[in-house]
């Protein structure tokens, strides 16, 4: 098992920071993690679980966030969630699809003029 470099800051109690850098085995693998976990009468595959769900719930979190400020109904949320696959990303808009939505949105006015402020040579 290899040791990783982990960084993290603090702040003392005059708000500056202090950078710390150590070395941490996290086991190498899911496997090398378990066996960790169970040292002492650990029961590993539980912490590995519930590490994995504590974060997980995170990514859970985040999807129904977007989806709800996107305007979906918790219908479709609920739908969405249960084809969820964790560690699997969905494609995001790349930046001009972005770009043309937001134009999309903009009024008649608003459109002209932009067309006329980029097109002045």
């Amino acid at each position: 098992m290899a040791k990783e470099e982990v960084k993290a800051k603090a702040k003392d109690e005059r708000g500056k920071d202090i950078p710390i850098v150590c070395q941490y085995d996290f086991g190498g693998s899911l496997e090398g993690f378990i066996k960790k976990a169970s040292q002492n009468g650990g029961d590993g595959k539980a912490v590995a679980y519930s590490k994995v769900k504590a974060s997980d719930k995170i990514d859970v979190q985040d999807i129904m966030r977007r989806l709800a400020v996107a305007g979906n109904s918790q219908a479709d949320i609920q739908k969405i969630l249960d084809a969820h696959i964790p560690g699997v990303k969905k494609r995001g808009k790349s930046k001009s699809e972005k770009m043309k939505d937001d134009f999309d949105a903009l009024s008649a006015d608003e459109r002209a003029r932009l067309i006329a402020e980029l097109t002045r040579g």
